[in-house]
């Protein structure tokens, strides 16, 4: 087998309705020295058909039996052979230099676990906000920036990782996480290796925040407080050295169970999340906000704002 330089790791679960865009945008990339590893995690619509029509450069491989995420992903990081690998969701897409601009930068810098770039959030009335326009990225040994921000700057189809450092974990993805499936590798992964960035909109992310759960939101802060566990089992000096930002994510975490809580209508639960940390007005505003309006309202007003920021 030839060796190839990318390895485009995409996970589908009846993803029909934007599977094309999403291979297209491969196929459109400037660089070309890439594979497309196809990983069905059964399917039960066209998928295996659309992405068998696109030949070799695409590889496809099928679960007998739907799994999670995380353990389809690994079967597919497994098979693997790129230098780099890079994760496509279905639903997502690329700008044409995301892969020439990416590999470069990696390439440029031996010591990088992984990179990641500008996203623009769309959904079917267009583009909504990127990302860097409200959030700063980070450079270099970032740990602590990622863990307080949590995972402000970044997300999946904007990262491109080192394989061979990757050998490193295992599992790659852990399998008991769902939401923060992602984070938590980035997050072992940026304990112990560099991170860079490419300053622009390389990528983008398609919105369902209209269609997301509440129990869903409230998985959020619940695996993310068990990965912080996990990171300071595995860390002993981790609770020394980023006490701050530690104490940071923490509080962090009950401001997302307010609006989880919120979003479900639960007003009571969400506002005792907050009533602690009252003398920051992050918080009070939410609690103000809470007790006044609906969430609906709320998330309608804020993706204004964003469209608003982006334009």
């Amino acid at each position: 087998m030839s060796n190839v330089k990318v390895s485009v790791i995409m996970n589908c679960y009846n993803g029909e309705k934007f599977l094309r865009p999403a291979i297209d945008s491969v196929f459109a990339q400037t660089y070309q020295d890439w594979e497309i590893i196809f990983w069905d995690n059964a399917s039960t619509d066209k998928s295996a058909e659309i992405a068998k029509s696109y030949g070799e450069k695409v590889k496809y491989y099928k679960n007998e039996k739907t799994s999670t995420l995380a353990a389809a992903r690994n079967k597919a990081f497994e098979i693997a052979k790129g230098e780099f690998i890079a994760i496509l969701d279905v639903d997502d897409l690329w700008m044409p230099t995301k892969l020439e601009k990416q590999v470069a930068l990696m390439e440029s810098d031996q010591t990088l676990g992984f990179s990641y770039s500008d996203t623009m959030y769309f959904n079917e009335k267009g583009d909504i906000f990127n990302v860097f326009s409200s959030c700063s990225p980070k450079r270099g040994h970032i740990f602590g920036s990622l863990l307080e921000s949590v995972q402000g700057y970044m997300s999946s189809e904007a990262i491109m990782f080192r394989r061979s450092i990757l050998k490193e974990f295992s599992p790659i993805f852990n399998e008991k996480f769902h939401a923060a499936t992602d984070y938590d590798l980035l997050l072992r992964l940026a304990y112990k290796y560099k991170v860079d960035y490419v300053n622009e909109v390389l990528s983008k992310w398609r919105d369902h925040s209209g269609s997301s759960t509440s129990v869903a939101r409230v998985e959020v802060p619940t695996e993310n407080l068990i990965l912080l566990e996990d990171l300071l089992k595995a860390n002993p000096d981790m609770k020394t050295k980023y006490d701050r930002e530690i104490k940071t994510f923490d509080r962090k975490q009950h401001y997302l169970f307010a609006h989880a809580f919120w979003k479900a209508g639960n007003r009571r639960d969400a506002l005792e999340h907050l009533r602690p940390y009252l003398t920051e007005p992050k918080f009070l505003i939410s609690f103000i906000l809470i007790n006044f309006i609906s969430y609906n309202f709320f998330a309608k007003c804020r993706n204004r704002m964003r469209t608003a920021l982006a334009g």
